[in-house]
């Protein structure tokens, strides 16, 4: 018994000094561990905690051990996270999928935690060893994720590898009509159209085997579908996404109806403007700037030049231009090449397939070609303009020959008004020759009735030289003013009598006579007058009034009335013996082609109607 006792004593010993040893490698591990350690009884109360425990928690550990846990949880844990954490399933676990956890500083700051349960079996009894971390920079880095999934202009959503929806932003919800809470949770498929759903799980098969981004927006035609069942294009982004969840996949997804509408527009707009080009009526062409090689020409070009169109692609355009423009049309592409100008137009000679010239009016411009970068291309377009450009060559041959023909004319006609003027004044120069030989006579003369029939002559005279130098101031010397020609005519046959007494009065509407028209109107007008002043005072005082007028019907009316005591009963107006003066009225009256009524009341009045003097 007594060895036995020794023997046991022995064993026991060793078995003391194993488990000393197992209990320090024990401790040393847990002070080495990169995280922070905490050992509590199942009471809860501390038993053992690390460095990296006490700088998480700020307590050095003589302040901490020996305390319950909870002191290192918040008020609002202590009740069913700790005993979740104290009394749940045994069995190594991390506190991750149970309630969210927050941990509680010395300073009374708190942060959140993830919390590894251990149960350890020790002489002392049932321990619990805490694996804790801080993942205070996890759930930010988690919250910027968040955020930047939010504020992206993009519809995110982000998908379990089983296709559930885990989250989604803003732009989602809007692009396909649903509040996130109907989204989260639910398989994606439900964003797409029926007849795309069996292609989605081939589309994401693989992504966690080989992860990669990539779109499937270019490859196929992928369709979304919105809440109230409208169908709309869309370009996918996919992203797969390891997380402390699991491997996931971001979709990053666009709405295509804006750019599928701009591309069928522009597609309209290019099949406009390409058959704009094809159907033009003027020539149309595309060359290259520098060699101005020819990529492409209308069917009007080609008729034009009596080519295919496809036959002209490859030559340049220089080839097509007459020999005798080529250095002028040079000097203007170069102008445009250099940006000197942005047009070049001009009228210049091109050259058919027979080799005859003909004129065209050609334009060209260089832009940059649609969707092809720093590519720049000449745009031509060609108008034939051979038979107006040759019927504006007559025209001016014809207006050439038109203005020297004018030209002669003008100066034959300006002749010709010289001679004119000349004639009218040596008849106006010979009428006052024959005035002054009349006066000259006259005074040789002492028969009162000579002398009157010579005063009466020289009335005649002057009358005609007064037309005479009238129609010589005219601009025309054709046609002039009637009124000055009657108011100088009356003055000049007053002067003449001498007779201080008499006044004349002249009142005329205005109206251009010419020749055959002023001669006898001016002698009609002098013979009146004459009688008047002749027969009409004998006592020397007295008015005579000459009236010109337009009448109703187109009739001219002339009325010569004096004041006096008219003509003797047996010398009436219109009778043959009343003598030369009235022979000459009527044969003036006659010329004209009017009539003439003498009214004899408060002295004498001679009216005369006579057409008005058409003229030519």
């Amino acid at each position: 018994m007594a060895q036995e006792s020794i023997a046991f004593d022995a064993g026991s010993g060793d078995i003391e000094q194993a488990l000393k040893n197992s209990e320090t490698r024990f401790r040393l591990v847990v002070e080495a561990s990169p995280g922070a350690m905490v050992m509590t009884r199942r009471s809860g109360q501390i038993e053992m905690l690390n460095a990296q425990a006490e700088r998480m928690f700020g307590y050095p550990r003589e302040e901490i051990v020996g305390r319950q846990v909870e002191m290192l949880l918040p008020e609002r844990f202590r009740g069913r996270a700790l005993q979740y954490l104290l009394f749940g399933d045994p069995g190594s676990r991390p506190t991750g999928a149970g309630p969210e956890l927050f941990g509680l500083r010395k300073d009374d700051s708190e942060f959140p935690v993830e919390i590894g349960l251990n149960p350890i079996e020790t002489d002392d009894g049932p321990m619990i060893l805490y694996a804790i971390v801080d993942i205070s920079e996890r759930m930010r880095t988690a919250e910027r994720f968040r955020l930047v999934v939010e504020a992206s202009p993009s519809a995110m959503v982000m998908v379990r590898a089983t296709g559930q929806i885990e989250m989604v932003n803003a732009q989602a919800e809007r692009m396909f009509g649903y509040p996130r809470e109907e989204l989260l949770g639910q398989q994606v498929e439900m964003l797409l159209p029926e007849r795309l759903c069996d292609r989605h799980p081939a589309l994401c098969e693989g992504l966690s085997g080989s992860p990669r981004s990539r779109s499937v927006g270019a490859e196929a035609e992928w369709m979304g579908r919105r809440n109230d069942g409208v169908v709309f294009p869309v370009e996918i982004g996919l992203n797969p996404i390891e997380t402390d969840d699991g491997p996931m996949i971001l979709y990053a997804i666009v709405d295509m109806s804006e750019r599928a509408r701009a591309a069928q527009a522009l597609a309209q707009s290019e099949a406009e403007l390409r058959a704009s080009f094809e159907g033009a009526a003027v020539g149309k062409v595309l060359a290259d700037p520098v060699s101005r090689r020819i990529t492409r020409a209308n069917l009007a070009f080609a008729r034009m030049l009596g080519y295919r169109p496809e036959e002209l692609v490859g030559r340049t355009c220089p080839q097509f231009t007459w020999h005798e423009d080529l250095a002028a049309d040079a000097a203007d592409y170069a102008r445009l090449l250099s940006g000197e100008d942005d047009v070049n137009v001009r009228e210049m000679r091109y050259m058919r397939r027979d080799g005859s010239p003909f004129w065209v009016r050609a334009s060209a411009t260089i832009t940059r070609a649609s969707g092809i970068r720093n590519r720049a291309i000449v745009v031509g377009a060609i108008e034939d303009i051979d038979t107006r450009y040759k019927a504006e060559v007559a025209l001016r041959v014809a207006k050439q020959e038109l203005e020297q023909v004018v030209e002669e004319r003008t100066r034959a006609l300006s002749e010709r008004d010289l001679l004119l003027r000349e004639v009218y004044h040596r008849v106006k120069n010979n009428l006052q020759l024959v005035d002054s030989l009349l006066v000259m006579q006259g005074r040789k003369l002492e028969d009162p009735r000579a002398r009157e029939a010579l005063l009466s002559l020289r009335g005649r005279i002057f009358a005609l030289g007064l037309v005479h130098q009238q129609l010589m101031g005219s601009a025309d010397l054709k046609t002039f003013d009637v009124v000055p020609f009657l108011d100088d005519l009356s003055k000049n046959i007053l002067e003449g009598v001498g007779t201080a007494g008499v006044n004349i009065s002249v009142e005329a509407c205005t109206l251009v006579v010419g020749l055959d028209f002023a001669v006898p109107l001016g002698l009609l007008v002098t013979e009146l007058v004459t009688n008047s002043l002749k027969h009409a005072f004998p006592f020397g005082t007295g008015n005579i009034s000459v009236i010109l007028r337009n009448d109703i019907g187109g009739k001219l009316v002339l009325t010569v009335a004096d004041d006096g005591i008219g003509p003797p009963d047996d010398n009436t107006a219109g009778k043959p013996e009343f003598g030369l003066g009235t022979r000459i009225i009527n044969n003036l009256v006659g010329q004209l082609e009017g009539t003439m009524v003498v009214r004899r009341a408060n002295g004498m009045t001679t009216e005369i109607r006579i057409d008005m003097p058409v003229q030519s």
